[in-house]
């Protein structure tokens, strides 16, 4: 499983990488973390149907399978992906 992370240069996305890569190196193996810098790749965005940032898409197999978006807490982060961590 993957996780896009949008902007990681923006304030908000900022806030929430930190927590994101934990849960990412708690959990090698089931859980990769790419951040995506929206304003340098807007096809990409597009792409994605990035709107609003952070934008978070989980992706399994090459198609996304969840969005989400708002900063959160790293607990906030971890039910986000709970089913996704078994």
């Amino acid at each position: 499983m993957a996780v896009a992370l949008a902007s990681p240069s923006a304030g908000a996305c900022r806030a929430i990488a930190p927590a994101l890569d934990a849960i990412a190196a708690a959990r090698q193996g089931k859980l990769a973390v790419y951040k995506l810098h929206v304003d340098e790749h807007p096809e990409l965005s597009a792409a994605f149907r990035i709107r609003s940032i952070p934008a978070l898409r989980v992706f399994q197999g090459g198609q996304i399978v969840k969005e989400f978006g708002g900063a959160m807490s790293r607990q906030a982060l971890e039910q986000q992906l709970a089913e996704f961590l078994q």
